[in-house]
């Protein structure tokens, strides 16, 4: 089955997210690196993400290098996502 052309849901970045963001982005190529694994890996099927138990959160482990986990909620009804925090292991 093909993937669509472009993402089924907007991303948001949140507030922490986006004060987390510059911690790990070091030019413009490691920005696209991360933007590019949202969009692929997240935007188009949010469901393939881990669901945190006894939450409404999702976790994802982008293909970056180094790898990095980033933790978001989704509203179906609006098709958003929310990204809430970036972290690398």
């Amino acid at each position: 089955m093909a993937l669509p052309d472009k993402p089924l849901y907007t991303v948001i970045e949140g507030n922490n997210f986006s004060q987390q963001l510059p911690l790990f982005i070091e030019s413009i190529k490691k920005w696209d690196e991360i933007k590019s694994s949202i969009d692929l890996d997240l935007a188009r099927n949010p469901f393939l993400a881990r669901k945190i138990p006894n939450t409404e959160l999702y976790v994802l482990t982008l293909r970056t290098n180094p790898p990095l986990t980033i933790y978001f909620s989704i509203e179906r009804d609006k098709q958003e996502i929310t990204l809430l925090e970036i972290k690398q292991f």
